[in-house]
């Protein structure tokens, strides 16, 4: 029970520090069971399979990552090693940056997140081997650092990054339970949106006979709506 109350406090704190984020309920885990109701302003919880709704949310996790990370700024990409990259979501960086040479980010340590398929979460880089010498670290002055892989079962879908050139925080076990959490969600909203691009993105119809088989292709007819 004790152990459930220190999450439920910790839970608490961090989603009500999140803009737009409103809890539901009383606030003494006495009176709460291990279930933390909230919404977000704007978005009515019916409408979350809509498109702009997952944009929306997109934009909500960017901004909760680095709030939770205490970063002064973050980008969400989605895509992978074979197909490349695009910014998805951004929060304090233009969504161009990520891309551009003179990145101020720390793209050794994307790039750490992204091969090894695991979090790195970075408090204090001149403590790390790996990080005190990368030139993008030491040039950027970076002083925190977070990359979070973005993986959907199993596949990369994308992956989420924060950095800042303040002193960075002690990331406990609680805060990588958080930060899994919103990669989890954003994980099925990168899916979700790729299978609407996926959708949109058809040219052709296969025409088949009474016994399911394809006949021929054909251009795919489109409609803006349905009489």
């Amino acid at each position: 029970r004790a152990h459930e109350r220190f999450l439920f406090e910790h839970a608490w704190a961090a989603l009500g520090a999140i803009d737009g984020v409103r809890l539901l309920g009383p606030s003494s885990p006495d009176e709460h069971a291990g279930v933390i109701s909230f919404v977000i302003d704007g978005i009515h919880p019916h409408d979350v399979a809509q498109t702009p709704d997952r944009d929306a949310l997109l934009a909500g996790l960017v901004a909760a990552i680095v709030q939770l990370a205490e970063c002064r700024r973050g980008f969400i990409l989605a895509g992978d090693l074979e197909r490349g990259f695009s910014t998805v979501a951004c929060c304090g960086i233009p969504a161009d940056a990520p891309g551009q040479r003179n990145f101020a980010g720390s793209t050794g340590t994307l790039a750490r997140a992204i091969h090894q398929r695991t979090a790195v979460l970075v408090g204090d880089p001149a403590a790390l081997d790996w990080a005190r010498s990368r030139q993008s670290i030491v040039a950027g002055g970076l002083r925190a650092l977070v990359a979070l892989p973005i993986l959907h079962r199993n596949h990369l879908l994308g992956v989420a990054y924060a950095d800042s050139d303040e002193p960075g925080k002690h990331f406990t076990e609680l805060d990588r339970d958080i930060l899994a959490a919103f990669t989890e969600q954003a994980a099925l909203l990168l899916a979700a949106r790729g299978l609407d691009q996926s959708l949109a993105s058809l040219e052709s119809c296969i025409q088949a006979d009474t016994k399911g088989q394809p006949r021929h292709v054909v251009a795919a007819p489109h409609w803006s709506r349905l009489a």
